[in-house]
């Protein structure tokens, strides 16, 4: 199994245009929809924080909600959840 790397971050946050300019002045791309991409590809999501789609916050109160690693193939992914499933619950999402 290899994690090749950071695929996205999914944030939840309040103010959906002061962050979507920070993200433009730190340099990434604005591709629309709320996602924003650095030059690799690497993105960063923003979702209204009440947005239904979005998994439930977390307790330390970090806007952070999803993060989703590049895997380098179908059995990879297949080898994670093998092992993550040997104790908690594994969901494949589309």
């Amino acid at each position: 199994m290899k994690i090749t790397g950071l695929d996205c971050l999914v944030f939840g946050v309040d103010d959906l245009a002061a962050s979507g300019q920070f993200l433009r002045d730190y340099g990434l791309a604005d591709v629309g929809n709320g996602r924003f991409e650095a030059v690799d590809g690497t993105c960063v999501q923003i979702l209204q924080r009440d947005d239904p789609s979005l998994p439930a916050p977390l307790p330390t109160r970090t806007m952070l909600r999803k993060t989703i690693y590049r895997v380098q193939d179908a059995a990879g992914i297949a080898a994670i959840a093998a092992e993550l499933g040997r104790d908690r619950e594994v969901k494949e999402l589309p």
